[in-house]
C-alpha cells in the first residue's frame, strides 16, 4: 500500500511540474506504456482541476498548480470548461433549491390541513 501511496504522490508532483527531468521522463515513458497508469495520471489531473476551481487547493499546491496553467494551454482549457460547468451547476443547484422552498411553503398549509 505504501508503494501506491508513493506513486499517487509522484504522479501529483509530475502534474504539479515537482519532478526533475528524469523523473518526470520517466512518468511519461510509463504512461505511453500502460494504459492503468495512463487512467491514473488522468484521473488525478481531473481531481486537481476541481480542486483548484472549487478552491479546496492547499496555497502551495495552487501556486504549482497555477504555474503549470501558465505553461499549459490544454490544462487552461480544462479549468476554463471546470469552471463554466461548475457555475451552471451551482445556477441549477440554486433555482432547485428555491423552486424545492416555494413549493414547501405553498403546500405547507395543505399538509397540516390534512392531518
Amino acid at each position: 500500500m505504501g508503494d501506491e501511496k508513493n506513486l499517487d504522490q509522484m504522479i501529483y508532483r509530475y502534474l504539479l511540474g515537482e519532478l526533475t527531468e528524469q523523473e518526470q521522463t520517466r512518468v511519461e515513458k510509463r504512461y505511453f506504456k500502460d494504459p492503468d497508469f495512463l487512467k491514473k495520471v488522468q484521473s488525478a489531473r481531473d481531481d486537481l482541476v476541481d480542486a483548484y476551481v472549487s478552491n479546496q487547493m492547499p496555497s502551495p499546491q495552487r501556486r504549482s498548480f497555477e504555474r503549470q496553467l501558465e505553461e499549459n494551454p490544454a490544462l487552461r482549457s480544462r479549468v476554463e470548461f471546470a469552471k463554466v460547468l461548475l457555475q451552471r451547476v451551482d445556477a441549477e443547484q440554486e433555482e432547485d433549491d428555491e423552486s424545492h422552498n416555494t413549493n414547501l411553503d405553498g403546500r405547507s398549509g395543505a399538509r397540516t390541513g390534512r392531518k
